[in-house]
């Protein structure tokens, strides 16, 4: 990728698929076709399926909308949550960033460590993070945003539009193209159904990354999918391995991971 000149604020890429990795916040993308794994076999559509969603429906499990009533607006499919230790006493005094502490009833103590971080400071202590998605209402906008609602790093979207903001205050911007009209909003998951025909696209957030994912569901009317990137600040520079690099000041802090493809069978 090449830039004309320092000014230059948006960023067109075209690809096949799309994935961005967050330094420390990092972004993962991955294709799958026919609605691999997120999406079951057993059920693809969500609970909805063939259910009238021309109105917005609000409640605990899903927030639903629906701008296109032609289209099928299809429910994310969450992670199942991890109850092996409800039972088991946590020790809040000895959390880390990646580890719990348990007594177990025999006595014992037992710590579990995680791949991502689950806990952040807070007026000194280690709390919780919540990586699920919250509805904001604006008065001054017709659209909805929705936000994470208390995770290591702040980010909004609205009508499909992501915003990312690093801990100084500066902006990544990613707009996806098609229509954005239908999507679901479950847990830490919003998922865009139809954004071109045969063509959904996901945002996973995880503690430590946003994840994207575009699902093939059939034949597609071209080979490319596109978004721009709005990067504010930062500086840009393609590595070896394909990956875009975000930086400011010469730090790293967003990347830009190069697409992959994995097929169902």
């Amino acid at each position: 990728m090449h830039f004309i000149s320092k000014h230059i604020k948006k960023i067109l890429l075209i690809a096949v698929v799309s994935a961005m990795m967050i330094a420390q916040i990092e972004l993962f993308g991955s294709v799958y076709a026919q609605e691999l794994e997120k999406i079951s076999d057993k059920n693809p559509y969500g609970a909805l399926y063939n259910t009238d969603v021309n109105n917005v429906k609000n409640d605990d499990a899903v927030i639903m909308e629906s701008g296109d009533p032609d289209v099928i607006t299809k429910e994310p499919v969450v992670d199942t949550k991890d109850t092996s230790r409800v039972n088991d006493q946590e020790l809040e005094n000895l959390r880390t960033e990646n580890t719990k502490t348990y007594k177990l009833g025999n006595g014992e103590y037992v710590t579990e460590f995680y791949f991502d971080q689950v806990h952040k400071k807070e007026k000194g202590k280690y709390i919780e993070i919540d990586n699920s998605i919250e509805k904001k209402n604006s008065l001054f906008r017709s659209a909805p945003s929705y936000v994470n609602k208390d995770g290591l790093y702040d980010f909004s979207m609205r009508s499909g539009i992501l915003d990312i903001e690093d801990s100084e205050g500066n902006t990544l911007t990613i707009i996806p193209s098609g229509k954005l009209e239908n999507y679901a909003v479950k847990e830490n998951v919003i998922l865009y159904s139809e954004i071109i025909k045969n063509l959904d696209l996901e945002y996973r957030v995880n503690s430590s990354s946003i994840q994207q994912n575009v699902y093939i569901n059939g034949e597609l009317e071209t080979n490319n999918y596109s978004f721009e990137i709005e990067k504010g600040k930062y500086s840009v520079e393609k590595n070896d391995a394909g990956d875009i690099i975000f930086s400011i000041d010469q730090k790293d802090i967003y990347t830009l991971n190069a697409p992959y493809l994995i097929d169902k069978e």
